[in-house]
């Protein structure tokens, strides 16, 4: 629109300078100028010259009355011919400018678009090279040679993230195996080494969560494979593997809602959302607390929520509470099990299958996590 704008104000200086050139050249008094050898004769008997008469070299003519309403009347044609001119040329010249930016600017929008698009997931995308060489050509080629160098970098990223994964866990697992064959041993049997091996055990364990929690936050470019998944079914196995945790914190869980609902999704990243959620829910609830996990089937989503009757949270650390490593109680220890990344991971979970997690929270009366997520 800057374009049209310009072009506005040019026809306006054009016309201002159009009639002041039309002011300066129509005088109201006309100069002949002639020479001394030249000799007006007239055979008019009424001529204000005789015939034979001589004139001097410049001679000054006032204009008439009618001469000066001529000169009038042609100073008003110029400017009424002007403001229509610019009141024509300015609109159509703005329609022009905006087309012909339009199509200049059209690769630009389309490399803007294609940017935006642009995710870890989808960096194999590449821009649209045009075929003019000139500058936006050159700006979409380097566009894709960036996109290329960390196409390359994510994928060596993956590697070794794979390969880590396998370096990992098979010595964690044999670390977590002989701890637990030693705590059977009779020669471990003492009270003290058994606390021992406990606190190792615990170790490995939280060593191992922490691992996985990792690799799971190293792999959000990962696309997961999507299928029906029963949500009664998954629920009442995470308040399975979390029931001895809930029991010894004095917590109760319930599932209630349309259990029979099923989420578009992958089983697995799932029910590592909703077993974040609750042990979250019985970490932070109160002893002899409650949690209610709810299903409610929608037209074209599902929603699950679980709701504590727990301490709550603070409304500043509420805006950081999906960051990686955050706590909203800085007064639990790491010891617990918990390393921070609980929720982190279960919004990146939710977000790669298109759906939406949300908190409603208070300190003092308890939590509620809200879970959307496309029917199966």
């Amino acid at each position: 629109m800057w374009s049209a704008g310009l072009l506005a104000a040019s026809g306006i200086v054009l016309v201002i300078f159009v009639n002041l050139v039309a002011n300066w050249t129509i005088p109201r008094t006309v100069l002949v100028t002639v020479s001394e050898e030249d000799r007006i004769e007239s055979s008019d008997p009424d001529a204000l010259v005789p015939p034979g008469a001589t004139l001097p070299s410049e001679v000054e003519f006032s204009p008439s009355v009618p001469s000066e309403r001529a000169n009038q009347d042609a100073l008003d044609q110029i400017r009424l011919f002007s403001v229509v001119g610019l009141l024509i040329v300015v609109p159509a010249g703005a329609v022009a400018a905006y087309w012909i930016s339009g199509r200049s600017l059209r690769p630009v929008r389309v490399l803007s678009e294609t940017a935006s698009r642009i995710e870890a997931s989808s960096l194999p995308t590449r821009v649209a090279v045009p075929d003019q060489k000139d500058e936006l050509r050159q700006l979409a080629v380097s566009f894709n040679s960036m996109l290329d160098r960390l196409d390359a970098s994510f994928r060596q990223q993956n590697q070794f993230v794979d390969d880590a994964a396998h370096e990992l866990r098979t010595p964690l697992s044999v670390f977590k195996t002989n701890l637990q064959v030693a705590s059977d041993d009779p020669a471990f049997a003492t009270t003290d080494a058994q606390e021992f091996l406990k606190s190792l055990l615990d170790s490995a364990a939280r060593l191992e969560r922490l691992t996985n929690d990792l690799l799971v936050l190293a792999q959000e470019d990962r696309l997961p494979t999507l299928g029906p998944v029963w949500l009664g079914v998954l629920l009442d196995e995470v308040k399975s593997e979390l029931a001895a945790t809930a029991r010894d914190r004095g917590v109760t869980v319930d599932l209630d809602g349309d259990l029979e609902a099923t989420a578009m999704g992958d089983a697995g990243l799932l029910k590592r959302v909703f077993f974040n959620l609750i042990e979250n829910a019985i970490f932070y609830n109160r002893p002899d607390g409650h949690i209610w996990v709810t299903v409610a089937e929608r037209t074209d989503q599902v929603e699950i929520r679980v709701k504590d009757s727990g301490i709550g949270i603070d409304p500043l650390d509420r805006e950081s509470i999906f960051d990686r490593f955050a706590r909203a109680d800085e007064s639990r220890s790491r010891n617990d099990g918990g390393a921070g990344l609980g929720l982190a991971i279960s919004k990146q979970i939710v977000k790669r299958h298109g759906g939406h997690i949300e908190v409603f929270s208070s300190p003092g009366e308890g939590s509620t996590f809200l879970v959307k997520l496309r029917n199966g």
